[in-house]
């Protein structure tokens, strides 16, 4: 009797795989989402003006697999979190090719906030899919640097898909890039005189050298602070960023959080010259 429960138990199992359409049933493969990116993706940014009907129909099939996507279907908590990746990925893109031609991504009333994807058979935001599921659930300040917005105030699109066995390492190195970018940090020279920069008295600080002299001023983006607690603090964030970066720019980040000053966020479109 036992043995015949258990034969029926298998035939269960195997009659109700059968019935899972395949991006269900098992990992996404991201293959059609791999064929999209060699196509429109580039280290420099996307070619927004060579999306054409065959590569909207390739993106239209992406969401289709990530709308079907079972999340009890995961071997591993990574394959779970490249698949919110590259399903949030592909869910701007789908926002801003249905809107093109624009200049800002700005430009999109409810963006980040009121357009929704399917994924996963529910509707999202990407606000919905960063803030309720991404960040909390993983924990992870890198993956902030895989998430793209289609703008150049964000990280650049990742040219290949993100998959469950690298990750580790492909965002370790997608944090690299941008926080050496000029995105993530710009030091320029400014000139120190009385008239415009104190006023009266001079402060007698030894950092602040002479008037009439130049020193560094560094500006951060606005991401380090907007997402400070993602990196456990405002101390924790200098020393990510600090970990990050060559010496010679590290000597230029402030001491404090509180003397940090942060760019305006570029809104414009990530968009890559042909």
């Amino acid at each position: 009797m036992k043995n015949f429960h258990r034969i029926g138990f298998f035939a269960f199992l195997l009659s109700a795989s059968l019935l899972i359409p395949q991006s269900w049933a098992s990992s996404n493969s991201g293959e059609s989402y791999e064929k999209l990116l060699k196509k429109v993706a580039t280290p420099e940014g996307l070619l927004w003006n060579s999306i054409k009907s065959p590569e909207k129909s390739l993106l239209d099939q992406v969401l289709t697999e990530n709308a079907q996507h079972a999340l009890d279907s995961f071997k591993t908590p990574e394959d779970q979190l490249a698949f919110w990746i590259n399903a949030y990925n592909a869910c701007v893109m789908k926002f801003i090719v249905d809107r093109l031609p624009i200049e800002d991504v700005m430009a999109i009333e409810g963006f980040r906030d009121r357009l929704t994807c399917l994924v996963a058979g529910e509707e999202r935001t990407l606000i919905d899919m960063e803030s309720n599921i991404i960040r909390p659930l993983f924990k992870n300040p890198k993956v902030l640097f895989a998430l793209w917005w289609g703008t150049k105030g964000s990280p650049r699109l990742k040219t290949t898909p993100y998959k469950g066995e690298q990750l580790k390492k492909d965002l370790e190195q997608q944090a690299q890039k941008f926080v050496e970018s000029q995105k993530s940090i710009q030091v320029k020279e400014v000139t120190i005189t009385p008239s415009k920069d104190f006023p009266g008295k001079i402060p007698q600080d030894e950092n602040l050298k002479k008037p009439g002299i130049q020193v560094k001023e560094t500006t951060l983006s606005p991401l380090y602070d907007w997402y400070r607690n993602d990196f456990g603090g405002e101390k924790s964030v200098l020393d990510f960023i600090r970990n990050h970066l060559p010496e010679i720019m590290a000597r230029h980040l402030p001491s404090k959080f509180s003397d940090a000053k942060f760019s305006a966020f570029d809104w414009e479109l990530d968009q890559a010259k042909k």
